[in-house]
């Protein structure tokens, strides 16, 4: 399944409509800069603080050798070099808190963690354990008459009340994506053993099926990151949530160039590098870069702008569209079947950067030589 992701999807998919403009479905309304805003639109002015984490991704890469401090002046703007771990020296940008099974912060070490309460988006994450219920070897399948299906261990542990609660439920996709720790390399498990003592390199399921194949909903690959689909029958790992849901929220700006995402507190140009807004819309074609050239494109500290984190790009993907791509053709018109560069590069092996696919939805690593569309974002 990895290589299939990591080779197939750039190489074939992209050669069958790279560089074709794809027109906003006839089901859909094109967003107009002075129009209504869509539907879960919201005033920048009372934008809330953002609920999003950071990668995890602390240093640089130049290309040859990853690890290195950043910034690179050759290779600026990378992943390492903004968000709260640039901030915070020797963190990576996380804000966890580990609970007893009363739903209580445990503040002794050598007590086992029920949950751990996310303090950046509020979530709190069921922990697992050797055997019984929560047992972190049990996988489950996303099929309703199979009667090993998640939704047993939902019902269950609702019925339980883990750590005090009885809503817990399956994540959306940008909810799981958001607790991997990208910094941490193949094999995994993609978040801190001393939080999440047991866990399976693999995949774990979202709750998020695919708008356009609702046969098949979004995992997130736990041994590296990779976000991907499978179908219902499959049997994954489960890690369960609670808590408000996290959900783009946007707004668009005046001269209806940019939209703002309250969740995420970011910014995006509508209109991917090479295409111009018209005041309608997106006209041209998108232009193509490598890696490094996408880096070089822009100067984050003298326009604002940059390039999108792995985790950023992805937020963007809109796993209930029944369009023709994974992304809102009212937020982002006139949208292309490509895969977009992240600034964030692939921690066990210098040659790969991860980029985001907008037919699929799927984020995956692939050669920095390959080239990809880009969409820069700046923060609120």
């Amino acid at each position: 399944m990895m290589p299939f992701i990591s080779r197939f999807i750039p190489r074939t998919c992209r050669a069958l409509l790279t560089g074709l403009l794809l027109n906003t479905p006839t089901w859909a309304a094109t967003a107009l800069p002075s129009a209504p805003q869509p539907a879960d639109a919201v005033a920048a002015s009372a934008l809330p603080r953002p609920r999003f984490n950071d990668t995890g991704i602390t240093l640089c890469s130049d290309t040859h050798y990853y690890g290195i401090p950043c910034p690179l002046s050759l290779y600026p703007g990378q992943d390492g070099d903004h968000g709260r771990d640039a901030a915070n020296p020797g963190q990576t940008g996380f804000r966890l808190t580990r609970l007893d099974a009363r739903g209580k912060v445990i503040r002794q070490a050598g007590i086992a963690a029920s949950c751990v309460r996310d303090e950046v988006t509020g979530l709190v994450w069921e922990n697992k354990t050797a055997s019984g219920l929560h047992a972190v070897n049990t996988r489950y399948s996303r099929q309703r008459t199979d009667p090993g299906n998640a939704g047993t261990l939902v019902r269950q542990t609702n019925a339980e009340a883990l750590c005090g609660y009885r809503d817990w439920r399956l994540p959306a996709l940008m909810e799981l994506q958001s607790l991997v720790d990208y910094g941490i390399p193949f094999p995994g498990p993609v978040q801190a053993q001393t939080l999440f003592p047991l866990s399976l390199s693999e995949a774990y399921w979202t709750g998020s099926l695919d708008g356009r194949q609702p046969d098949q909903a979004y995992v997130v690959q736990w041994d590296d990151g990779q976000v991907y689909r499978d179908s219902l029958g499959a049997a994954h790992a489960v890690r369960l949530v609670r808590g408000r849901p996290l959900k783009s929220r946007w707004s668009v700006s005046p001269d209806g160039a940019e939209v703002t995402d309250a969740t995420t507190g970011l910014t995006w140009k509508r209109c991917a590098e090479g295409m111009r807004w018209n005041g309608n819309g997106c006209e041209g074609y998108p232009r193509y870069f490598t890696w490094y050239e996408a880096l070089q494109w822009v100067v984050p500290t003298e326009t604002g702008w940059r390039v999108p984190n792995v985790k950023e790009m992805s937020s963007l993907i809109d796993p209930s569209s029944r369009g023709i791509l994974a992304m809102n053709p009212d937020i982002f018109p006139q949208m292309t079947n490509d895969m977009f560069w992240t600034s964030s590069p692939y921690t066990l092996d210098t040659f790969y950067g991860w980029v985001v696919q907008s037919f699929y939805g799927y984020a995956y690593f692939t050669y920095l030589e390959d080239t990809g569309a880009l969409r820069l974002v700046r923060d609120r």
